[in-house]
């Protein structure tokens, strides 16, 4: 495989990655938005049972439903980012450091190659994987030093004037 295959390759792997997190949150979201609705539901379906015939009650019935439903998404929210973003924060973990495995093998230039028009990638989670990989190879800093030439003397002689 030719360099420029490889680091389109890296690259790609690099944005599957960001996608996966972003498809992890957004399946989080729907899954505690819906089980707010469904609490909602069940509410409202005993609200209209009980009390179908008295308009009034079902007026104030059919409110506590909503705010049952609203209260209850809130509650699985919190308690979903709790249990959910541990779990989040693993698998990027794990994530970042396969990728940091597969870039580690790549010359200083390629790495920087790979992960430098990353930073500018449209999907935020991509761009974060690519600045955490950046930070950690420091692909964007030229922190090499091109060596001096020697100077002439012992150093301990007088100073022209």
């Amino acid at each position: 495989m030719r360099a420029s295959e490889a680091i389109a390759a890296l690259q790609e792997e690099i944005r599957a990655a960001g996608r996966a997190i972003e498809r992890r949150w957004r399946t989080f979201v729907w899954l505690y938005l819906l089980a707010g609705l469904v609490v909602a539901g069940f509410a409202l379906v005993g609200v209209i049972a009980d009390s179908w015939r008295n308009p009034l009650a079902l007026a104030g019935g059919v409110l506590a439903a909503m705010l049952m439903g609203s209260t209850a998404t809130v509650f699985y929210g919190v308690a979903g980012a709790v249990l959910f973003a541990p779990y989040a924060a693993v698998r990027q973990r794990m994530q970042r450091r396969r990728l940091r495995r597969d870039l580690a093998g790549l010359p200083r230039d390629e790495r920087a190659r790979v992960l430098l028009p990353l930073r500018s990638e449209e999907r935020e989670y991509t761009r974060e994987l690519a600045e955490m990989l950046i930070h950690e190879f420091r692909a964007g800093r030229n922190v090499e030093v091109a060596p001096a030439a020697a100077c002439d003397g012992r150093g301990d002689e007088a100073a022209p004037e």
